[in-house]
């Protein structure tokens, strides 16, 4: 959940969740906009519910960070850094050629033609 603080409403308000890891830093920004989600902020709070629903990331720590926006580009409001994280433990990574490393799996299959 994403809990709002605002003494002014803001109309069409937009926001960016992005996704970073120790190792290659932010690597993934998902936007209410880009998913048609409208919303107006209301004062005094404004919750917002972000699921992800589908999370194709390998062993590691993840950290999230949140910026608000109003309805133009250049209309930003806030940004916190760092406002959650959470760990991945599965499945094990191998970086010598046996396995999947890096940050992100992606499915895939092998074929000899």
């Amino acid at each position: 959940d994403i809990h709002i603080e605002s003494t002014q409403a803001v109309p069409e308000a937009r926001l960016i969740v992005a996704i970073e890891n120790p190792n290659i830093g932010k690597f993934v920004s998902l936007s209410s906009p880009f998913k048609n989600f409208e919303f107006d902020i209301e004062p005094p709070n404004t919750t917002i519910r972000f699921c992800l629903k589908q999370a194709p990331l390998l062993v590691g720590g993840y950290k999230l960070n949140v910026s608000l926006f109003g309805p133009e580009m250049d209309d930003f409001h806030s940004r916190v850094l760092q406002v959650g994280a959470f760990q991945i433990i599965g499945p094990k990574i191998d970086t010598n050629g046996y396995g999947v490393c890096e940050a992100v799996y992606l499915e895939h299959e092998w074929e000899k033609v």
